[in-house]
C-alpha cells in the first residue's frame, strides 16, 4: 500500500489482523510497517548498490516524530546509494560525532553557537537554506566538494535568482563551512578557481523629486485625491514614514505603540541593527502618520504588516506606482540620506538620523543621550519635509530656504476630510 504518510494518517492507523506496510509516496523507500497486533514502526528499504534488496526497523511511531524518522531515513537511503548494507550496521546508536556530520548539523551548531546572531539574521539563514540548498541539507560535510558548490552555482543562477541573492547564498554556505573544523572550504575552492567574487555590488538606486512625490500621492486622504487602484492606505503612509525616517525595512515593522511617547511626541526605535535605541521627534507628517497609528493603549505593533504581508503589499504598490528603474525598500533610506544631503545636511548628522553605529571614545560613552539629538533631528526632519513638499508642488530637484512654507501648505493638502 502506497500513500502519503502523515500525523493524520498515522493516527487512523489500525489492526487489521495481519501485517500491514504502509509506502510513503512522497519520500521513496521510507514506510510503516504495521503488525497483526496493531503496533506501528517506521522502516526504511532499498537496493544496495549492485546488490539486494534490504528492509531496516527505525523504531516505533510511538517514541519516534515523523520528520525525525524521516530525517534517519534519509541518512540511511544515502548510505545505501554508497553500497552500504544498513541491515548490518549495529543497533545500538553510535556515539555522537565530536564535529558536526551532514550539512544540516553544521548549519544547527553554527546558528546555536553565534550567540550574537538576531532573530531575523537566523531566519534568514534557514530560510536561504531552505530555498537554495535542501538537497544537500543530509549530506555529509566531507562529500560536499567545489564541484558540487559550482553544480548549485549554476543551478541557481539557471533559476532566474539575481547575482545578488546567489552571491548572498554562497556566503551564507561559506560563513556555515567556516564554522567547521574542515581544512579546506569548498564555497572558498570554488570561488578561487573560477574567479567569480562573493563580495555584493554596491548600490546606488535612490528616488528622484518626481518619484518622491508619487508615493506622497498615494497617501493622500483628502477629496482630491487621486484614486489610485488597489492600494493600500496603511502601506502607503508606511512606505512615507520610511522616506521621512531613513529607517530599515524590520525596525519600522518592529515598532510597537507603546514606542510611542504622547506627552513628549517622541517614537524609540529598540531592536535596531547598531544595537542602541533610536529616539526619534515627531515633527510634522511623521507625527501625523504616527498619531494615525497609535491610538489604543494595547502593545500590538504601530503597522499593521508582518514581513510577509509587507512583501506581498510591496510588490503590489511597486506595480501600481511603475517606477522607470526598480526599487527596494531599503532604496527609501539611501533616498532619505540623498536628499538630506542634498539640503546640505551635514554627514555625521545624517549618520546620526540613520542611527549608524557611534565611532569613537565620546561618541559611544558620552554622546548617547537624546538632547541635541532630539533638537537636531527636528530640524533635519523640518528641512527634509520642506524639501519633499517643493517636488509635490512640482518644483524641481534643488535646495529651498527655509522661510518657504510649503510643508504647512502640503500639510493641509493630505489632511483627511
Amino acid at each position: 500500500m502506497q500513500t502519503k504518510i502523515t500525523q493524520r494518517a498515522i493516527a487512523k492507523l489500525e489492526s487489521t489482523g495481519s501485517v500491514q506496510f504502509i509506502r510513503d509516496s512522497d519520500l521513496q523507500g521510507f514506510g510503516i510497517k504495521v503488525t497483526a497486533k496493531g503496533k506501528a514502526s517506521y522502516f526504511v528499504e532499498g537496493r544496495i548498490k549492485g546488490g539486494r534488496t534490504v528492509r531496516k526497523a527505525i523504531g516505533s511511531v510511538d517514541h519516534i516524530a515523523l520528520d525525525q524518522a524521516k530525517t534517519d531515513a534519509k541518512g540511511m537511503l544515502y548510505r545505501l546509494s554508497k553500497g552500504i548494507d544498513i541491515s548490518k550496521e549495529r543497533t545500538t546508536p553510535a556515539p555522537l560525532p565530536v564535529e558536526p556530520d551532514t550539512l544540516q548539523d553544521a548549519l544547527d551548531k553554527y546558528l546555536l553557537t553565534r550567540v550574537s546572531l538576531r532573530e531575523t539574521t537566523v531566519n534568514d539563514y534557514k530560510k536561504v537554506f531552505a530555498n537554495c540548498f535542501p538537497e544537500l541539507l543530509h549530506i555529509p560535510i566531507e562529500d560536499i566538494s567545489k564541484e558540487t558548490v559550482a553544480a548549485k552555482h549554476r543551478e541557481l543562477t539557471k533559476q532566474g535568482k539575481s547575482t545578488a541573492y546567489v552571491n548572498k547564498a554562497m556566503r551564507t554556505l561559506k560563513a556555515v563551512f567556516n564554522s567547521t573544523d574542515l581544512t579546506r572550504n569548498p564555497v572558498t575552492q570554488f570561488y578561487k578557481s573560477s574567479g567569480v567574487t562573493t563580495k555584493p555590488t554596491a548600490r546606488h538606486r535612490y528616488l528622484s523629486a518626481h518619484e518622491i512625490s508619487e508615493i506622497v500621492q498615494l497617501t493622500r486622504r483628502d477629496k482630491e485625491a487621486i484614486p489610485y487602484p488597489n492600494v493600500n492606505r496603511d502601506f502607503a503612509d508606511l512606505l512615507m514614514f520610511y522616506l521621512l525616517t531613513g529607517c530599515r525595512l524590520n525596525e519600522a515593522l518592529g515598532l510597537r505603540k507603546s514606542d510611542y511617547n504622547h506627552r513628549e511626541d517622541t517614537l524609540t526605535f529598540r531592536d535596531t541593527k547598531s544595537g542602541r535605541d533610536h529616539t526619534i521627534p515627531c515633527t510634522g507628517w511623521i507625527k501625523r502618520i504616527t498619531q494615525r497609528y497609535a491610538t489604543s493603549d494595547d502593545d500590538s505593533t504601530l503597522f499593521p504588516f508582518t514581513y510577509s504581508t509587507y512583501r506581498h503589499q510591496f510588490d503590489i504598490h511597486r506595480k501600481i506606482l511603475g517606477f522607470h528603474e526598480p526599487w527596494t525598500t531599503h532604496d527609501l533610506r539611501r533616498t532619505f540620506a540623498e536628499h538630506c544631503q542634498l539640503i546640505g545636511v551635514d554627514h555625521h548628522v545624517i549618520s546620526a538620523c540613520l542611527n549608524h553605529a557611534p565611532v569613537g571614545v565620546t561618541s559611544r560613552s558620552y554622546l548617547g543621550g537624546g538632547l541635541a539629538k532630539k533638537h537636531m533631528l527636528s530640524e533635519v526632519y523640518g528641512q527634509l519635509q520642506r524639501q519633499y513638499s517643493a517636488y509635490v508642488m512640482g518644483l524641481p530637484e534643488a535646495k529651498y530656504a527655509p522661510e518657504d512654507d510649503l510643508a504647512t501648505l502640503v500639510d493641509e493638502m493630505y489632511s483627511e476630510h
